[in-house]
């Protein structure tokens, strides 16, 4: 696949969208022509000051210069070049997909540290670039995001991750899809790290989903705390991973039928926390607050109540039945429903059968054990409704991408 039409696919749509968002910042891709920017590919967002800027004789070539110079040495040197435009405010910019000449500029904002000189410095620049005498800038700068100065970066990194990861992914399939030379035995599909990763997020996210549809918000805090304990990696790699679990969550709980405008206008001040935040409880506690405004509107789309009137009881039924068992005919007959209407309301909303979201909350709760407990995989096993320690390993990995004893030397207690 050529780059233009990957930048077209709806996955990297929804990607680049959601790090916007997420960020609270406009965003954009230029393909770099030599030394030279060329034509923009795509772009999410755009701040009042820009849209005016552009309006006026100049402003797009300022704007263009001031992205130039910083474009070209992303691609020489492939790392994240911070730059300041000619209007005084902070961009970032980085090379999209290795060993192609694509950046991304995200910005612009405004360094919390630096946030009273915001009008002087926009108000400045304005009038350099079309000669009048403001005192204060023409358009409200309202819209301009402020954060601190190494948040660009942080949240550029993350979102050129999971870009890499669908150019990954799509190259690694077509190249599959080749004729081997050497052999023409079939050979087995090749499961990349990006797959196994949204897997595990998409029903990790579905359960928090559910548990806030349910009204259930302590369990929803118990299992984004879990998610939180298992970052590891540098400093700029939990960050990395935070965000995007957080974004990733948001986008089930749209699908699942729960209103998220609140949430995305909270992710912003947890994009900063993300920077700042020196303990785990501290970081919870900010991610919550995003939670938190998503709960206040967990009602579904079109039909007010649906998704509240089956979770809360269909997620105790099964979490009380989740060692001696539980069928899809049992909880119908107990929920008034017919078993296809759960089916296809969990398969609908979350993206799980019956079956895959009993298991994800044995997975849940053994996680917990595994954790912060010295009992073997067996005796959780039992304790989670999985008789066979061979099933258990097999469904734990389905979730995981790998085996319980793996899952506890990673992260469970050192003690």
């Amino acid at each position: 696949m050529k780059p233009l039409a990957f930048f077209r696919e709806k996955e990297v749509l929804r990607i680049l969208e959601r790090g916007s968002r997420a960020a609270g910042m406009p965003l954009s891709v230029h393909f770099v022509d030599g030394s030279r920017e060329g034509a923009r590919v795509l772009s999410f967002g755009e701040c009042a000051i820009c849209h005016k800027v552009r309006e006026v004789p100049g402003g797009v070539a300022a704007c263009r210069a001031s992205r130039g110079t910083a474009s070209v040495m992303a691609l020489r040197q492939r790392r994240s070049i911070p730059f300041v435009c000619h209007l005084g405010l902070a961009c970032t910019t980085q090379t999209v997909l290795k060993d192609e000449s694509f950046v991304l500029t995200l910005g612009p904002f405004c360094p919390s540290e630096e946030s009273r000189s915001l009008e002087y410095d926009v108000t400045q620049g304005w009038n350099a670039l079309t000669g009048e005498r403001l005192e204060e800038p023409p358009v409200s700068l309202e819209d301009i995001h402020r954060a601190p100065s190494d948040a660009g970066p942080a949240v550029v990194e993350w979102i050129l991750e999971s870009v890499q990861a669908a150019w990954d992914a799509i190259r690694s399939e077509e190249e599959s899809e080749e004729p081997d030379s050497e052999s023409l035995l079939p050979q087995p599909p090749r499961a990349n790290k990006a797959t196994r990763t949204e897997s595990h997020g998409a029903s990790w996210t579905a359960n928090v989903a559910a548990a806030l549809a349910g009204g259930n918000q302590p369990r929803a805090r118990a299992l984004l705390k879990a998610f939180l304990e298992e970052q590891r990696g540098t400093p700029e790699q939990r960050q990395a991973g935070i965000l995007a679990g957080l974004s990733a969550l948001l986008e089930t709980m749209e699908r699942a039928g729960i209103k998220t405008t609140a949430a995305w206008e909270a992710m912003p001040a947890f994009v900063e926390s993300v920077q700042t935040a020196s303990d785990g409880p501290t970081l919870l506690k900010a991610a919550m607050t995003v939670l938190s405004a998503a709960r206040r509107e967990a009602v579904p789309k079109g039909k007010k109540g649906e998704v509240d009137s089956i979770y809360p009881t269909l997620e105790a039924l099964a979490r009380d039945r989740l060692v001696e068992g539980l069928s899809l005919e049992e909880a119908a007959e107990h929920l008034g429903e017919s078993p296809s209407a759960i089916s296809h309301r969990l398969k609908r909303r979350l993206g799980l059968s019956f079956s895959e979201y009993l298991g994800r909350l044995r997975v849940d709760k053994a996680k917990d054990m595994l954790r912060r407990t010295k009992l073997t995989a067996t005796a959780i096993a039992h304790r989670v409704g999985v008789r066979d320690q061979s099933h258990f390993s097999k469904l734990f990995r389905k979730f995981e991408g790998m085996s319980p004893l793996e899952y506890r030397k990673q992260f469970g207690r050192k003690s």
